[in-house]
């Protein structure tokens, strides 16, 4: 299983178009509609200081998709980007995330190049700066998430109440399960 970082706050909205071109055929996975590809920012944080480390022990910044659909999907054609003016900033690779799967992208700012079965790693990083992440398809949007501001190592994610919660434990690569709160400060830090 792959993962991916970034960070996002998740005013998510789809703006998806219906009379754009379909999805190209990839590994013989029918072409789909913007609406069909069922991925949303599903988590991400921003200041990732002792959670989640990379296959080199670094620590960055990192975003997980989740694939909420009943088909897997393939992410041939997308990418990934902190800057609504430039969508195309990272382009995943030929890959497919299954239903129900999770996919995490690390943040890094580096240009690693990806390897089958290997971690992800776009080519820029998010901070409490940025305005939004979002998953693209040329210009069209498929989910895109407003940053919001992070302390160190809290998450900001989708529930399955279908809320946008910040949580004091990251969950990377898996349902966000654990009790979040709307606010910074809401939450007992110290349990």
């Amino acid at each position: 299983f792959i993962m991916v970082f970034a960070v996002a706050f998740c005013s998510c909205d789809s703006d998806k178009k219906t009379d754009e071109a379909t999805q190209p055929e990839a590994n013989n996975t029918p072409a789909v509609t913007a609406e069909e590809i069922t991925l949303r920012i599903n988590e991400f944080s921003t200041s990732n200081t002792q959670t989640l480390a990379d296959k080199d022990g670094d620590f960055v910044g990192w975003v997980e998709i989740y694939n909420y659909g009943k088909t897997t999907v393939s992410l041939e054609g997308l990418s990934l980007s902190d800057n609504e003016d430039k969508p195309d900033k990272w382009s995943f690779p030929n890959i497919e995330i299954k239903k129900d799967e999770y996919l995490l992208v690390y943040l890094s700012n580096s240009d690693t190049e990806y390897k089958e079965g290997e971690e992800l790693y776009a080519d820029f990083s998010l901070s409490n700066k940025d305005d939004s992440i979002g998953i693209y398809r040329g210009k069209e949007v498929i989910n895109r998430c407003d940053v919001v501001e992070l302390i160190s190592n809290l998450s900001f994610g989708y529930t399955k109440d279908g809320k946008y919660l910040y949580f004091p434990k990251a969950t990377p690569g898996k349902e966000n399960t654990i009790e979040g709160f709307d606010k910074i400060g809401s939450a007992n830090m110290c349990k």
